[in-house]
């Protein structure tokens, strides 16, 4: 699901960062050299993938503004 929603922001010119709590894309289904090639061929295709990371808290009053990852860091936005 995350994958076609962000392909299908992506096609509209929408900047998209997809979170995987796992350590390579598809790690359920896939090996990790497998894993690493899916994620070298999304960031390719401008999708910017940060994995081994999740969401901890959100930022904004009436609407979101950024979210607070496991990692330590934050990333400004307006859409989870």
């Amino acid at each position: 699901m995350g994958f076609k929603a962000s392909y299908g922001l992506l096609r509209r010119g929408i900047q998209v960062t997809l979170l995987i709590r796992s350590e390579y894309p598809l790690s359920m289904q896939v090996d990790a050299e497998a894993g690493r090639m899916i994620w070298d061929e999304l960031h390719a295709h401008g999708l910017d993938v940060r994995v081994g990371v999740e969401a901890t808290a959100f930022e904004g009053k009436d609407e979101v503004a950024g979210a607070h990852l496991s990692d330590g860091t934050f990333l400004s936005c307006d859409m989870v």
